[in-house]
């Protein structure tokens, strides 16, 4: 994940999958389960972020707690 802040008052979410990690099918799925984390995080309710996450090979295998898990994580380290 990549943060840089940004002078619009809210954030904003950028996605990057490539089409060798995983199928159509579970790229949108974590795509999906990705805008959700991001939509119901309340660390992110204020802020003017940019947020852009990159999922690799070992991230496609993920269960949506552990992608809430982790975000939770990588935002309160840059917090």
């Amino acid at each position: 994940m990549v943060f840089r802040q940004n002078d619009l008052g809210h954030s904003r979410l950028g996605i990057a999958i490539r089409k060798t990690v995983c199928n159509a099918a579970r790229r949108n799925r974590l795509k999906r389960w990705i805008r959700e984390v991001f939509r119901k995080d309340p660390l992110l309710q204020g802020l003017a972020l940019d947020v852009v996450v990159v999922v690799k090979q070992s991230g496609r295998d993920l269960r949506f707690d552990e992608i809430q898990e982790e975000f939770g994580r990588l935002l309160r380290k840059v917090l």
